[in-house]
């Protein structure tokens, strides 16, 4: 199995972590092992009748999945699971009513995060302003970023940076911001590309507020961790910040 952050975090758990190299290894796994209980998530080409089956599934949740809206055959498959675990109102309520799941299968247990490890300290100089989330096109950035760009031009402190940190690829963000950086010299934008967790640490504590413009959430794990580590936060109206109304 790739040796990730998690794997290895998984293992010093005490959980005993395999891959499997098709579908029919994993059913005769289950079969031989009398697993009483298989947990999903995005695992779509596992998620079939021979092994609803074999098995009592549980799906999480984790966001409004509104692709998947009208899908009757994923419909089908979960009307046989014994339950699906939402991460928050938000996404209960569009699970029910949008993916037409039957109420009584949901259950609501929040994200939540390790915080044995989690420390405070500010930047010293100036301001950073945090988002951490995969580079995607509902993570807002574009609209980060002129927001971000405004306010230094507003202001008369030379000392503000905006870092974003996460994987994956938005077309045309990088380009955007090298013509920004070119363009004014009061405009400080840092990317970090992330390669595992470990690496957000240093990153959460040299911050001093996290920003997320996000047009969708479930319950954002990010956000959590910027809690974690005393950084005051705002995020757009969407997931769980509609649900807590903060």
């Amino acid at each position: 199995f790739p040796v990730t952050i998690r794997v290895r975090e998984a293992v010093a758990r005490g959980i005993e972590v395999y891959n499997f190299a098709n579908f029919e290894v994993l059913l005769n796994f289950i079969e031989s092992q009398r697993a009483a209980t298989c947990f999903l998530h995005h695992s779509y080409s596992l998620l079939n009748p021979e092994l609803l089956n074999l098995i009592d599934v549980i799906e999480v949740v984790h966001n409004p999945y509104w692709w998947q809206v009208g899908n009757m055959e994923l419909l089908n498959l979960r009307r046989s699971m014994k339950r699906l675990v939402c991460v928050s109102e938000y996404v209960a309520e569009f699970t029910t009513k949008m993916l037409l799941v039957n109420k009584d299968s949901v259950v609501i247990i929040p994200n939540c995060i390790p915080v044995e490890n989690a420390s405070r300290r500010i930047k010293s100089g100036g301001r950073v302003f945090l988002n951490v989330a995969n580079f995607a096109e509902q993570k807002n950035h574009l609209l980060l970023i002129k927001s971000f760009m405004k306010f230094c031009l507003d202001s008369d402190d030379y000392e503000n940076e905006l870092w974003l940190a996460g994987k994956g690829i938005v077309a045309n963000l990088g380009s955007y911001i090298e013509e920004i950086l070119a363009e004014n010299t009061k405009v400080k934008i840092k990317i970090f590309h992330l390669q595992n967790h470990e690496d957000m640490k240093q990153i959460y504590t040299e911050s001093s507020f996290y920003i997320q413009p996000s047009t969708f959430e479930g319950f954002s794990l990010a956000s959590l961790e910027a809690l974690s580590y005393g950084l005051p936060i705002a995020i757009s109206r969407c997931g769980w910040s509609i649900v807590t109304g903060k």
